[in-house]
């Protein structure tokens, strides 16, 4: 939705922005702050007030550009998941036996750049229904589903996966496998005197492409190395 900012001639009411914001300056503001919010809290434990502190502006801005916090929190899902399952899409195009693993570490390199995506993912998939996020939630499990569908298929005909596979539970496997590295407790790791470090993250990668690849293949490790 279009939103015409007050001129500056107009008086501002309560809730608007002054005249001396901008329309992009305080979306991203916000948006930014949220992304950061909800992908270390629960929804909700994040506040309106807390996410407009966070970006240093007045939490009423929140209604008046996004229509309250459900609003802003599927822009800031949204916005965080497009241009992945975009780029996801365009490596699912060039996708062969003899680079799948690429194609699976490409996808995970993908994942490194937005390191907020697979947590914000995560927490969205876990929300329970409700009807006020049913609608984002649907949007990433839409996502997902349409990634899957176009790659699959290509896989199992070529050989390369094999056709008897369960692909609803094959789907939560790889949903799993793809994000979990990013999602593992700092208590968890430090138990085990690990680091989340880009060599550790490198290490679950490789070891997650191998169980991607060989739990759900046709082929023994070496005809696919």
């Amino acid at each position: 939705m279009k939103i015409t900012l007050p001129s500056a001639n107009r008086r501002n009411g309560p809730g608007r922005p002054s005249t001396t914001d901008t329309y992009m300056d305080i979306r991203y503001a916000l948006i930014k702050s949220s992304q950061n919010l909800f992908s270390n809290m629960p929804y909700d434990k994040v506040s309106t007030r807390l996410i407009a502190e966070k970006a240093g502006v007045s939490s009423s801005l929140i209604r008046y550009y996004f229509g309250g916090k459900e609003g802003l929190f599927e822009t800031a899902v949204v916005s965080l998941c497009d241009s992945f399952f975009i780029q996801i899409s365009k490596l699912i195009e060039s996708t062969t036996c003899n680079n799948f693993s690429t194609f699976i570490f490409d996808v995970m390199q993908e994942i490194k750049k937005a390191p907020q995506l697979p947590k914000i993912m995560s927490h969205t998939l876990s929300l329970e229904k409700d009807n006020r996020y049913d609608n984002v939630v649907n949007i990433v499990l839409n996502s997902f589903n349409e990634l899957y569908d176009k790659l699959v298929p290509q896989l199992q005909t070529r050989g390369i996966l094999d056709t008897n596979m369960n692909p609803e539970l094959s789907k939560v496997s790889i949903i799993n496998l793809l994000l979990h590295p990013f999602n593992i407790p700092q208590t968890l790791l430090s138990a085990y005197s690990l680091e989340s470090n880009g060599d550790f993250y490198e290490k679950v990668i490789e070891k997650n492409i191998e169980l991607i690849i060989y739990g759900t293949s046709n082929f023994t490790p070496s005809l696919c190395a």
